[in-house]
């Protein structure tokens, strides 16, 4: 998002961080105290800033420039929220790590990580990790306060290991009497916890609360209600559309593995297309109670028969997606691939890829004779697939060597009789990369006569 100079400020100056310390000439906490609107922060230094001062105040608006989320972390050293943002500033934080921030003791205790008051907010190519608050968003509380409204868009960024005692493990979007706005793009979720809303807590509370997930998984995230999403209307408005995204292996203890719809005594609406929905350990993929709406937009696919609300054109219900384990497929975030023979892969919605080119890791849409439903979309190869050694490793394990290094995922699947139909060979999963051009899978079977496979490329 782009952030617009102040009117009167003809400085736009730019002022560079140089020190780790939380104090004192060159570090963040002192470029804070000196910036005006329009001004930019340059975080130049690599490593941690921890916090032994306090939270970080923002109430200007202003960018702040960090070099990789993996190159620079700003900690809150389990003993203060990290960044506070001032009500009706326009703020960007990109290219950081934020991380070990609490709520606990902060007034209000909203927000471990960040609370955004009532500004606009950007945050990308960034990671919030191991953030928590006794009140509402670990990772992040959205909050449009009485009256004032509060956007935040996320992109490019993941989520990972952040709690709340009650409300929004990673964020809580809250219309609190005015009205909160979330979009969510190209970012994972991943083990955020909180008893209501694991992932995300959209919040209508006597006001208005949406919220828009894009080309994002929400994978393993867990709470007493909606594992993934809990969308309240309480006594507002919550409405949430969720389009080209993987939520999968969410789990709710009572309502809404992956999504919980509850209009409360408001109103709720859920639109999801071209998406996967794919049922954990516990908790049904979606519930509502309540005045609720939910809408599908056609060529979802889902493990469960999604309480019914999937039946527009191009829906699957009660079908195994065949996901891949979440890691890095490439990209800025963290995926889950389609595997060989995934009922996903060209069964989407080819609308979407004018609307959205790209997928999750920024990879071009409609690779294959039609776009593939959720965050990921398979590629085929650029090169040839051809194998110059493979060889047998201890306790069942297959290497394969290629003279053309493949792409970073292999999916394998195994006979020996070549003439079977693709249903009756033994899909192994991914291969392993080992190292460069090396793959390596484990097969049981390795050891019979004849043992052939098949290799699938993305």
């Amino acid at each position: 998002m782009p952030l617009a100079t102040a009117p009167g400020n003809l400085r736009a100056a730019t002022l560079t961080v140089t020190s780790t310390a939380d104090g004192g000439a060159g570090t963040l906490r002192a470029a804070l105290a000196n910036v005006a609107d329009g001004d930019t922060i340059n975080l130049s230094v690599t490593g941690i800033i921890y916090l032994t001062s306090g939270e970080l105040r923002v109430t200007n608006s202003i960018f702040i420039l960090g070099p990789r989320a993996d190159a620079l972390v700003i900690d809150g050293n389990y003993a203060s929220r990290v960044f506070f943002i001032g009500p009706n500033t326009i703020v960007t934080i990109a290219g950081l790590t934020i991380a070990n921030g609490t709520a606990s003791g902060s007034a209000p205790p909203y927000g471990g990580g960040i609370f955004n008051n009532s500004a606009t907010l950007t945050i990308s190519n960034c990671a919030i990790t191991g953030n928590s608050g006794p009140g509402a968003g670990g990772g992040i509380f959205n909050r449009g306060e009485v009256g004032g409204s509060a956007s935040l868009t996320v992109v490019n960024t993941t989520l990972r290991g952040n709690s709340s005692i009650y409300y929004g493990g990673a964020i809580h979007n809250g219309g609190y009497f005015g009205n909160a706005s979330l979009q969510v793009v190209n970012s994972t979720f991943n083990g955020n916890s909180a008893p209501y809303g694991g992932a995300i807590y959209n919040d209508g509370y006597s006001g208005r609360a949406d919220l828009q997930v894009i080309n994002s998984t929400l994978h393993g995230n867990s709470a007493y209600q909606g594992g993934g999403i809990k969308n309240a209307g309480a006594l507002g408005n919550a409405t949430v559309e969720i389009l080209s995204s993987t939520l999968s292996n969410n789990e709710a203890v009572q309502n809404g593995g992956n999504i919980y719809n509850d209009g409360g005594s408001g109103n709720a609406s859920l639109q999801i297309g071209n998406s996967i929905l794919m049922s954990g350990a516990s908790g049904a993929n979606i519930r509502n109670s309540g005045s609720v709406t939910i809408t599908s937009l056609g060529y979802n696919l889902s493990s469960d028969d999604a309480a019914g609300f999937l039946s527009a054109a191009g829906d699957q219900i009660n079908t195994d997606p065949k996901l891949g384990a979440l890691q890095n497929n490439g990209g800025p975030t963290w995926t889950q691939a389609l595997l060989a023979g995934s009922p996903a892969i060209d069964a989407g919605d080819d609308s979407q890829a004018s609307s959205i080119p790209g997928d999750q890791r920024g990879y071009l849409r409609n690779a294959g004779a039609q776009v593939d439903i959720g965050a990921f979309e398979s590629q085929p190869m650029s090169l040839p697939l051809r194998v110059d050694t493979i060889s047998r490793t201890v306790s069942g394990g297959v290497r394969l060597d290629f003279t053309n290094t493949p792409g970073a995922i292999i999916t394998v699947v195994a006979a020996t009789n070549a003439t079977l139909p693709p249903s009756s060979w033994t899909d192994l999963g991914v291969a392993a990369q080992i190292a460069p051009g090396q793959f390596q899978f484990i097969d049981s079977q390795a050891n019979l006569p004849q043992r052939m496979y098949r290799l699938f490329a993305p």
